[in-house]
């Protein structure tokens, strides 16, 4: 299974939750990200359980980069992969491009019921990676935050992101206090465990309880004094919002499943947004690109 993969007429990277965003998925448009194969998209109808993904029903082709980072994120838990003199073995996203975006009708669709799609331009090429090129763009904050799950040991790595003044992943990354409040001056993408409590959502935002903040003696989050994450999407259309919510949903029950086995694995909420200048307990983010919920267990070397 495969969590993105490039779409062969726009030559961008589609992660497989912007499947969730899509009207109508058109199975003949992706290809592997590594080795050019097509893959077809899996599981992305709001009534699947799984998350979305993208399936090499026929295999990769010979040392493919990408079906070998499966057996790199299980190294990456436990050891360091970069290299002193060859740095890191394999492609990894090391910054942050947002592409405009536009919607045009479908041109394969008639001109009476021509459905949507979403063409993503940007100035400056933000490009598919070669199966030889070891820094790659992304568009949306997920795979950068897949990353720093997945590489505890690799953290230094190089990592740009416009409005940051971070370097690398352990300066751009910012997790919030589980035990106080406090003021975050500096721009970061922020993370925090997601509570279980149900998010409320109007018209104009969804809420979202993180588990941080302050709490009483006995170490139970204070309700009233808890990190919450507010959504804005007022102006987004019903596919975007639809995303987000499921996301919101999938990433807390899959972490509920994955904790059976392992205690340590949370739901983890990633944003890069704005404290609120009157409510510190509040965040905001109002670009869907920026926001994401993930499931893992956080590892905190001690060298790096």
């Amino acid at each position: 299974m495969m969590d993105s993969a490039q779409d062969k007429l726009t030559g961008t990277i589609v992660e497989a939750e912007q499947l969730w965003q899509i009207e109508n998925v058109d199975h003949e448009r992706y290809i592997c990200r590594g080795c050019g194969i097509k893959v077809t998209p899996a599981s992305y109808k709001p009534t699947n359980k799984p998350r979305p993904y993208f399936s090499a029903k026929n295999g990769h082709y010979q040392d493919c980069d990408v079906e070998g980072e499966e057996k790199l994120v299980k190294r990456g838990q436990t050891e360091r992969l970069t290299h002193p003199l060859n740095g890191f073995p394999a492609s990894y996203p090391s910054r942050l491009v947002l592409l405009d975006e536009r919607e045009i009708v479908d041109p394969g669709a008639s001109s009476t019921s021509g459905t949507k799609s979403v063409v993503q331009s940007t100035h400056g090429s933000t490009g598919a990676s070669s199966s030889h090129s070891r820094r790659r763009s992304a568009n949306t904050i997920r795979p950068i935050s897949r990353a720093f799950i997945n590489l505890p040991y690799d953290r230094d790595l190089p990592l740009e992101i416009p409005g940051v003044n971070g370097t690398n992943f352990i300066s751009v990354f910012k997790r919030l206090r589980s035990n106080t409040l406090q003021r975050y001056p500096d721009i970061h993408i922020f993370y925090a465990p997601i509570r279980w409590s149900k998010p409320v959502e109007t018209d104009a935002f969804l809420e979202v309880w993180l588990d941080a903040g302050e709490r009483e003696s006995n170490g139970r989050l204070i309700p009233e004094k808890a990190h919450r994450l507010r959504i804005n999407w007022h102006d987004w259309s019903e596919f975007k919002r639809r995303s987000v919510r499921i996301e919101m949903d999938v990433g807390k029950q899959e972490a509920i499943e994955a904790s059976k086995k392992n205690s340590n694995v949370k739901g983890w909420v990633f944003f890069l947004g704005k404290q609120d200048p009157e409510d510190i307990t509040l965040f905001h983010v109002s670009d869907h690109r920026l926001v994401c919920c993930l499931h893992g267990e956080i590892i905190y070397p001690e060298l790096i």
